[in-house]
C-alpha cells in the first residue's frame, strides 16, 4: 500500500529545521582509558555523509566529557561518538537518530563491543576515506573503490609504503598519506558502524547465533538452546578483516566478505565460519543484514523495467538507512521502510509529497514506486551497480556518484 501525505508533514520528517539553540552532548563509558585519548562526536546526513565533526581531548583517567554541540544543519539525520586512541576506535557508541532538535542536552554511552570492527576508517583531508586492515607487517589500504598493499619499513615502525611509492605513516591519532606523484594530505580515524549486535545463520537456519552487547544466543542442530554472557564469550578482533567469537564449545568467524544463502539468493554483507569443537565440525554460513550493503550513500537510477534513463535534474535516487528508505522522485520526495521480510528484500508504505508536475514526469514517478514496491531481492554487479529484482526479473538499476 502507497501512502500520500500532505506537504507540510512529510517535511517534517524529510527537512527538519535546525536546533533552536546551543547545546552539548555528554559522552560517558565504564572504565578509563589509555593516556592521550581523542574523543570524536560525528553527525551525518540521511546518506551517511559527515555533516558536524567535533574532536576534543580526554582528560587522563576521566569516565565522561561534555561536549558543546552547534546549531545542527537540516539535514542532520544521526549522532555518533567514539573515544580515539593511537589512530584506533577503542569505545564506540550506537549510531543514535536526532529525533528532537530543539533539545539542549543529549547523552550517549560507549561500549567496547560497539568498537569491534574488521578495519579502521580514516578521513582524510582530500575527501576520501581510507579503510585500513592490518596483515602483520603490511597492510591493505581501501581509497576509492582500490585496494594498495603497503609494506611495513624496518627502519620505522609507523611507515607503511607501497611499490608505488605510495606511503602512509602513522603519528598518534593521525597519518599522512602521499600518494604516487600528489601532494601528501592528512588523514584522522573516524567512526564506523558498528558490527554488533549481529546475526550470523547456516542454510535454511540449520544453526543460528545472535551475538548481543553483553549476551549470545546459540541455537545448534540436536541441541537446545543456550544463552552465554559475554563472561562466557572470547572476542578476537584485530582489524584485519575477521572477527573471532570464541567459547568453550565452539568458535565462530566473521569475514568481511559478501556470502549468498542458497535458498533466498540474497547477498549478505559478512561471510561466518562455525566450528563446532566436540565434534569437529565446520559449518558455513552469513552474518549482518543484506540491507547493510545498500546504506552509506544516495543510488541514482539508471533503469526502470528495462528503460533507461537519461541523467539530469530530474535524478530519481533512494537511500536506505537503518530500516527506512527515502529519495527523490521526478516531483515529489518520498519515505518508507525497508526490511528483510522472510528471506526477502520489502519496501514498504511509501509516502510521498503531492507537488504538482507535469503528466510525464508524473508518469516516470509512479513507474519508480512501483518498481520499489515489486523489489523482492537485488543483486550487485562486480562495478558496483544495484540492480534490484522481482524474482529473477531485473526491474530497476542503480549507482553510485
Amino acid at each position: 500500500m502507497r501512502l500520500a501525505f500532505a506537504f507540510l508533514s512529510i517535511i517534517s520528517l524529510l527537512a527538519s529545521p535546525a536546533l533552536s539553540r546551543e547545546g552539548a552532548v555528554t559522552l560517558t563509558w565504564a572504565e578509563a582509558v589509555a593516556k592521550g585519548a581523542e574523543a570524536l562526536l560525528l553527525i551525518r546526513t540521511e546518506d551517511g555523509a559527515s555533516s558536524v565533526s567535533l574532536r576534543s581531548p580526554v582528560s587522563d583517567g576521566s569516565t565522561t566529557l561534555a561536549m558543546d554541540l552547534p546549531p545542527l544543519p537540516r539535514t542532520a539525520q544521526t549522532m555518533q561518538a567514539g573515544l580515539i586512541v593511537d589512530g584506533s576506535v577503542v569505545l564506540q557508541s550506537a549510531i543514535a537518530h536526532i529525533a528532537d532538535r530543539t533539545a539542549p542536552d543529549l547523552r550517549l554511552a560507549l561500549h567496547p563491543n560497539l568498537a569491534i570492527g574488521f578495519s579502521d576508517l580514516w578521513d582524510c583531508d582530500d575527501g576520501q576515506v581510507l579503510g585500513v586492515t592490518r596483515q602483520g607487517y603490511t597492510l591493505d589500504m581501501l581509497r576509492a573503490g582500490v585496494t594498495t598493499t603497503l609494506s611495513g619499513q624496518p627502519d620505522d615502525a609507523r611507515a607503511f609504503v607501497a611499490d608505488d611509492g605510495s606511503a602512509l605513516r602513522f603519528a598518534g591519532n593521525q597519518a599522512e598519506l602521499a600518494l604516487s606523484g600528489q601532494p601528501a594530505t592528512l588523514c584522522r580515524p573516524t567512526l564506523f558502524r558498528p558490527v554488533l549486535p549481529v546475526t550470523a545463520t547456516g542454510p535454511a537456519r540449520e544453526w543460528q547465533i545472535e551475538l548481543g552487547l553483553e549476551t549470545a544466543m546459540i541455537d545448534l542442530p540436536g541441541l537446545e538452546d543456550e544463552t552465554l554472557s559475554s563472561a562466557g564469550l572470547s572476542l578476537f578482533a584485530p582489524r584485519s578483516g575477521f572477527i573471532d567469537i570464541r567459547a568453550t564449545s565452539l568458535s565462530l568467524r566473521l569475514t568481511q566478505a559478501r556470502c549468498i544463502l542458497s535458498e533466498n539468493g540474497l547477498i549478505y554483507p559478512i561471510a561466518a565460519e562455525l566450528a563446532l569443537l566436540t565434534s569437529d565440525t565446520t559449518l558455513a554460513g552469513c552474518a549482518g543484514s543484506p540491507l547493510d550493503l545498500l546504506s552509506g550513500g544516495s543510488w541514482y537510477v539508471t533503469s526502470i523495467f528495462g528503460i533507461n534513463l537519461v541523467t539530469n535534474r530530474q535524478d530519481l535516487t533512494l537511500q536506505i538507512s537503518d530500516g527506512q528508505i527515502s529519495g527523490r522522485g521526478t516531483c515529489n520526495r518520498y519515505v518508507g521502510r525497508a526490511q528483510i521480510d522472510s528471506g526477502r528484500l520489502a519496501f514498504r508504505e511509501l509516502g510521498t509529497t503531492r507537488l504538482a508536475c507535469a503528466a510525464n514526469l508524473r508518469n516516470l514517478e509512479l513507474r519508480f514506486l512501483d518498481a520499489l514496491e515489486a523489489a523482492d531481492g537485488f543483486d550487485l554487479s562486480r562495478d558496483g551497480m544495484l540492480i534490484l529484482r522481482a524474482g529473477h526479473m531485473p526491474i530497476l538499476t542503480a549507482i553510485r556518484r
